[in-house]
């Protein structure tokens, strides 16, 4: 009926997850789920309900489909640890990696269509972010529960289904467009030289761990999820766009099990605004400090743009 095919990886299989969950298998289920990020240094409460919100969301594709806004794990230097936490999502949920993004938006969606069209892992993990991200593919991507391209080395159209959860991971990352607003953003900051250094945590493998220990995750966070749908599926309206019932759903999980934070809240953004709309108001800025309330034309900016300070950030627009 569902057109699911269950095909279990060897090992342990997952434990029964109750129709209803107690209150101390809610908070079994939530505090184990906790323990993974336990030693990771969080910006806020916000940023690790967002990766919660992460590890949720793959379980998610029938309650809450997609598409899902891009998920950025953002840190200020090397060593901090966001490769580790997106890697730990693919341990669980399984997915695809690549080391870097592609360098244009041609190439990008060359390997989009693959990964949709041969690939069934829900997390696809883009690792070694840099400098700013602009990409009218990606935005698109981000919008659209269905995906059409040219079959590589083929000409036949590829049809696939966007139902996958797009991480990146980067130091500093800053994203450009409409990319900053389709982003949750969950950030660390070790506050010391050397992060790759630190030692006494309480999981020494997390990796190990994950990865031992996946079945019982997973328990837990479906755990999670039938203790929010048997407490009748709890939550507020975020918005109205397509990301609404998504976002609605992991937010009302996050409250049911006791999650401290909120998921995709505006105080753990990095980027309220997209790199494009501040230069723009820088530029902008300059052009008020020039003419004050003074009517101007093209050519009265043009006879004065080099007499502007700062102006030359927005010449290329100009």
């Amino acid at each position: 009926v569902t057109r699911l095919l269950y095909l279990p990886a060897p090992g342990p299989l997952v434990p029964r997850v109750p129709a209803t969950p107690t209150g101390a298998e809610l908070l079994a289920a939530r505090d184990l789920v906790l323990s993974l990020v336990a030693d990771f240094p969080w910006c806020s409460d916000d940023d690790r309900a967002a990766y919660v919100g992460l590890l949720l969301t793959p379980l998610l594709r029938d309650l809450a489909p997609p598409p899902y806004k891009l998920m950025a794990i953002n840190a200020h230097q090397a060593g901090s640890g966001k490769t580790l936490l997106a890697t730990v999502v693919r341990l669980i949920h399984g997915g695809v990696f690549r080391s870097e993004m592609p360098e244009d938006d041609a190439e990008l969606r060359k390997q989009i269509t693959t990964i949709l069209d041969q690939t069934t892992g829900p997390v696809v993990h883009i690792d070694n972010v840099t400098g700013v991200v602009r990409s009218s593919t990606l935005a698109g991507l981000l919008t659209s529960a269905d995906w059409d391209d040219r079959r590589l080395g083929a000409n036949e159209l590829a049809r696939c289904v966007n139902d996958r959860v797009w991480v990146i991971t980067g130091n500093n990352v800053s994203l450009g467009g409409d990319l900053a607003r389709r982003t949750i953003w969950m950030s660390i900051d070790p506050g010391a030289p050397n992060p790759q250094d630190r030692q006494g945590f309480t999981i020494p493998d997390l990796a190990g761990f994950a990865r031992d220990n996946r079945h019982l995750l997973l328990g837990a966070l479906l755990t999670m999820v039938r203790a929010w749908v048997s407490a009748g599926r709890p939550g507020v309206t975020v918005g109205s766009d397509g990301y609404a019932g998504w976002l609605r759903t992991v937010g009302g999980i996050l409250a049911v099990a006791g999650v401290p934070g909120r998921f995709d809240d505006p105080s753990s953004r990095q980027t309220p605004e997209g790199t494009d709309d501040q230069e723009w108001g820088t530029f902008l800025g300059a052009v008020e400090a020039s003419f004050g309330a003074t009517a101007w034309t093209t050519k009265d900016l043009l006879d004065r743009v080099d007499m502007m300070p700062g102006a030359g950030i927005a010449l290329d627009s100009l």
